[in-house]
């Protein structure tokens, strides 16, 4: 069920990201209960010269190494962002 949720929130972003005219990233990391590090990505937007931001994803991390961070970024970034870039 939260897969599919997640699909289609996705699809949502996707749909936000391809037509906005500028695109930022915020990170933030985050250890939830059972002591996993994570980092929650938020993506802020420009359409029609006004701000969104939204929910970009929520990417467990090995650890809080800035070559770790960096990779997971980079690694979001090309399987979601820059699929829309030209």
């Amino acid at each position: 069920m939260e897969d599919v949720l997640g699909e289609a929130a996705q699809e949502e972003i996707d749909a936000l990201i391809s037509k906005c005219d500028f695109i930022g990233l915020m990170v933030d990391e985050s250890i939830d209960v059972a002591i996993h590090k994570k980092m929650i990505l938020y993506l802020k937007i420009v359409m029609n010269g006004k701000p969104k931001i939204l929910f970009g994803g929520n990417v467990e991390v090995s650890d809080g190494k800035a070559n770790t961070i960096t990779a997971a970024i980079l690694k979001y970034m090309t399987n979601t962002i820059l699929l829309f870039t030209n």
